[in-house]
């Protein structure tokens, strides 16, 4: 009954509440609390229904996620090739709520080591462009994706490490690109009634 009551009466804990208690969830906090918030909102038009929360990032594993960091910078591309930039704009906009400077943050992952910073850092094609927009949410997009496709480092699976260090990174990005769901290349990560 008390649960009721909250959501009901729109009666919720603080977003560090929140991230307190998820601090140990298997999936990053911040997917978590995300899909929390939107099954407790108090008026039950504005909850998502279960059939199109199954497609919420809390339940993807690593290989989903990573699929989905590709699909966004193909979309990204594809609007380059196109001259636009509404789609780097909206992924600039939530760029400070994933991070600072992510380069600068990357060189603080144990699990990177130095070869990895080194190479990005002294990549003749895109490290300079790296270095340079290290601020940019569209540059770590780009760079996941490539050093996921081009497997010259042990990364793992290639999104776990950017994750552990970035854990709001994918939620923020599928906020985002919700905007752009009906984008065939995106709609399967976005599952409707």
């Amino acid at each position: 009954m008390t649960i009721q009551q909250n959501i009901i009466a729109d009666r919720k804990k603080s977003e560090d509440e929140q991230a307190k208690e998820l601090l140990e969830c298997k999936n990053d906090r911040y997917s978590s609390m995300d899909l929390i918030s939107n099954m407790v909102r108090a008026k039950p038009d504005e909850r998502q229904t279960a059939q199109s929360l199954k497609s919420h990032p809390m339940f993807w594993e690593a290989d989903r996620k990573m699929r989905f960091v590709k699909v966004v910078r193909a979309v990204q591309d594809e609007e380059e090739r196109h001259k636009s930039k509404i789609v780097e704009n909206a992924l600039e906009s939530v760029a400070s709520n994933v991070f600072v400077d992510w380069f600068i943050e990357i060189e603080d992952i144990p699990k990177i080591g130095i070869d990895f910073v080194n190479h990005i850092r002294t990549n003749n094609y895109l490290g300079k462009h790296y270095v340079n927009n290290s601020k940019k949410l569209t540059y770590l997009i780009r760079m996941i994706r490539n050093y996921g496709e081009h497997k010259h480092f042990n990364l793992g699976d290639g999104i776990t490490i950017f994750t552990e260090q970035f854990p709001k990174l994918i939620i923020e990005v599928y906020k985002v690109m919700a905007t752009f769901k009906t984008n065939n290349k995106l709609e399967k990560f976005y599952l409707e009634d």
